[in-house]
């Protein structure tokens, strides 16, 4: 879910939060909950997770080490209410998860997965949820579920490596602040110059109206389903190799260039040169939050214009710089920024942009158990965000792609379509990016799109 190398900063210290009956949430949190309100049966919101079990396996010891967990982390018993017209989070002392032990068959295992995926209760918790699905091959799926609003992907990788030593039996250093601490500080710092300085930015980049990205879209507009669906594919980095060493010359990022690339698709696939794509930064500027589980997630909405007759090179180096800008006013709020450009204006801006481009290139500790392997098991969550969302996870040799998009607007066959565009003009760029951008022109996307329809505005703003 992020860019890890955003900038951090250790100017600021987060003190420990005095004790009260409940405390604020964090400008994230309260995104995600006022999303949540509007669809409290909506399972978008869900992080699973799911693994294979090879070897010996102890169900008691599997609930004892998710018990010390949510001991740990007190995100993971926190639940929200509203008090006197207040939004706010309550930590509970004490708050068990049994683990749910699921019956079902080797042809249906991604079915009973999905089954496990439930609606969380933001009022009452557990906000996390752990399951053994059983099959009569022996095989055993573990299912863990936590809600976005204490969770984000740093997150799921701590809360997973956490889970692993204490199932191993390892003693973890305790932790100096919680997550309500984050968010106590962040609703004091929200009040000062420091952050108010943040606003001149984003302001300035939505002097003219935010546009609105014109996705060709093959499914009647009335069709409301909730649905969504995933195309996965990789691209070798031997693909990009030329690419890399003409990054590396210039002092630019990996996740820089492969932004730009999205950007030059994006313009291809709308005929528009001034887009808008949402990015998340990790969000952790605190070396004291590192091994904290929570949203710590931020969303920046990076609008850059394309000059088609510009060469690449001289594109991403714009992309790069402007990234580099834009994360290091990261903590002025997305909902802040909206609630700015909305002042005084009789039509209202909902959203920002439609599309997200998510980087995951944080590394996973590696933890051995001696007689219990965990086995990441792939299966498909059908649920989005925004109609498109194109995810990125580094791996050693390849890059691991999925393509996230939202039913009421494509078909499956429309995503396979778009992720094999995507794939040709990564490796047309890859291959010589000191061509003109209008030199990767591609006219069978043209003619693909030209007769489809274009999407009415989305308007998830999280």
């Amino acid at each position: 879910m992020l860019v890890a190398a955003a900038k951090k900063d250790d100017s600021y210290t987060i003190p420990v939060a005095p004790f009260a009956p409940a405390y604020h949430l964090s400008a994230t949190q309260e995104r995600i909950y006022f999303n949540y309100a509007l669809n409290p049966n909506s399972t978008a919101y869900n992080l699973p997770m799911a693994w294979e079990l090879s070897g010996k396996i102890d169900s008691e010891k599997i609930g004892k080490a998710l018990s010390c967990l949510i001991e740990r982390h007190e995100s993971l018993r926190t639940t929200f209410k509203v008090e006197q017209g207040e939004l706010l989070q309550v930590i509970v002392e004490e708050l068990s998860a049994p683990v749910e032990k699921v019956i079902s068959d080797d042809d249906n295992a991604v079915e009973a997965i999905n089954a496990f995926i439930r609606p969380f209760d933001l009022a009452r918790g557990p906000l996390i949820r752990c399951g053994i699905i059983i099959l009569p091959s022996a095989k055993k799926i573990l299912v863990m579920d936590v809600h976005h609003i204490v969770c984000d992907g740093i997150s799921q990788t701590l809360l997973y490596t956490d889970f692993l030593k204490i199932y191993k039996g390892e003693h973890l250093q305790p932790l100096s602040i919680q997550y309500k601490d984050y968010a106590e500080w962040e609703f004091g710092f929200k009040k000062t110059h420091n952050y108010i300085a943040l606003r001149e930015f984003w302001l300035k980049e939505f002097e003219t109206p935010a546009p609105v990205l014109d996705l060709p879209c093959s499914v009647p507009h009335e069709d409301n389903s909730q649905q969504g669906g995933n195309v996965l594919f990789a691209i070798d980095k031997q693909t990009y190799q030329p690419l890399f060493n003409f990054l590396k010359e210039e002092g630019i990022t990996t996740f820089s260039g492969l932004f730009a690339i999205f950007y030059v698709f994006l313009a291809q696939l709308t005929g528009q040169d001034d887009l808008v794509i949402g990015v998340n930064t990790a969000g952790r500027i605190h070396e004291e939050v590192d091994k904290v589980i929570g949203m710590f997630v931020k969303t920046l909405p990076v609008r850059n214009k394309i000059n088609t007759e510009a060469t690449f090179k001289s594109f991403v180096q714009q992309v790069h710089n402007h990234f580099v800008k834009a994360s290091s006013k990261q903590l002025y709020d997305l909902a802040d920024i909206i609630s700015e450009l909305n002042k005084g204006k009789d039509a209202t801006v909902k959203s920002l942009f439609e599309v997200m481009f998510v980087f995951q290139n944080y590394e996973r500790e590696l933890v051995e158990t001696n007689n219990l392997q965990f086995i990441q098991y792939e299966f498909e969550n059908k649920t989005f965000k925004y109609p498109v969302t194109l995810f990125c996870n580094e791996g050693a040799d390849v890059f691991h792609f999925r393509l996230e998009y939202a039913s009421k607007y494509f078909t499956k066959a429309d995503a396979e379509l778009i992720a094999e565009q995507f794939e040709t003009l990564t490796a047309n760029i890859a291959a010589n990016p000191n061509a003109l951008i209008i030199e990767y022109g591609d006219t069978d996307l043209v003619q693909d799109n030209k007769e489809i329809n274009a999407a009415e505005t989305f308007q998830f703003n999280f």
